[in-house]
């Protein structure tokens, strides 16, 4: 990964080497442009300093990181499936030279390949731990039953919050996934006859601007039919796709005027598929780039919220 999601990562590994008194290597000060050859160095001494289980428990340092657009976004997920695909789509947005490669074994039991784009050059070992770490610590945070994981090679679960085997496999590209039945995102909100269907269905969507929401999940945590939905949406003058697309441009605005993120970073966050379509709907609706809105009405004195 690179850009607004490695500086993320550089962050965690800083979080989790303080949490285990780590003596870390040199590495680049905050948010600072990290070079591929030396991230792959950084988690090459580590994974040489404190074993696969070390690195591989980096990313229980989630709980300790600062609130921040993605980290929000990723832990806002509801299941292993809906998790997954914000980590796709955040793969997609920068344009990661490593995708996580999903292979349906059963209902609720997947296996995560994580490859390359680069022919002849895979992930590292050290690689695949800290991303199979990160997404298992936020599958330990998911709401509801235990998820587990073990990597391909194994033949134990590992506990939710639990510690793995000291000797991990050799072969870490693979880990396998399974859930329980009875897992599902959020219950209907509560609602009565006089609640205004456009203003609820707006208040859901809000709640989480960065999910792969559809008309479906969107009628089913408002206590109503795809059909019955959208056709009191179309009585308001509204669609679903329309509203989806107030919503997240609504969070864009507020995180572009009153942060100092990244604008890609809030392009991910917000839902939208990569830069170019954040960029293309923010002209479209408000006839300026990200940057010229953050110019155009940022007018608060002094260093903006970073959170």
């Amino acid at each position: 990964m690179n850009d607004f999601a490695a500086a993320a990562m550089m962050r965690l590994i800083r979080i989790a080497a303080a949490r285990q008194h780590w003596a870390m290597p040199e590495v680049p000060p905050r948010d600072a442009r990290v070079p591929l050859a030396q991230k792959r160095a950084l988690l090459e001494e580590l994974l040489a300093d404190h074993g696969p289980v070390g690195l591989f428990e980096i990313g229980q340092a989630l709980d300790d990181a600062p609130d921040e657009p993605v980290l929000t976004a990723l832990k806002a997920a509801c299941d292993p499936i809906d998790l997954i695909e914000r980590w796709q789509r955040l793969e997609r947005f920068v344009h990661s030279r490593h995708r996580t490669i999903v292979h349906q074994l059963a209902e609720r039991r997947l296996l995560l390949e994580h490859a390359s784009l680069v022919p002849h050059a895979p992930p590292t070992a050290a690689e695949n731990l800290v991303v199979f770490g990160l997404l298992t610590a936020l599958l330990d945070r998911l709401s509801g039953s235990p998820v587990g994981v073990r990597f391909a090679a194994q033949k134990q679960w590992r506990p939710r919050s639990g510690a793995w085997p000291r000797l991990l496999p050799a072969q870490t590209g693979v880990l396998e996934v399974c859930w329980p039945a009875g897992m599902r995102c959020s219950p209907p909100v509560a609602r009565s006859r006089s609640d205004d269907t456009l203003a609820l269905a707006r208040g859901v969507l809000a709640e989480d601007s960065g999910r792969s929401w559809r008309l479906s999940l969107l009628a089913e945590r408002i206590g109503q039919s795809s059909r019955t939905l959208q056709r009191q949406l179309l009585a308001k003058g509204a669609s679903f796709s329309s509203l989806l697309m107030d919503v997240r441009l609504a969070e864009a605005a507020r995180l572009l005027t009153h942060t100092s993120r990244p604008l890609a970073e809030i392009g991910y966050a917000c839902g939208f598929a990569d830069q170019a379509h954040f960029t293309r709907e923010l002209r479209r609706h408000a006839a300026l780039t990200p940057l010229e809105y953050r110019r155009q009405f940022t007018v608060m004195p002094g260093p903006m919220d970073d959170t």
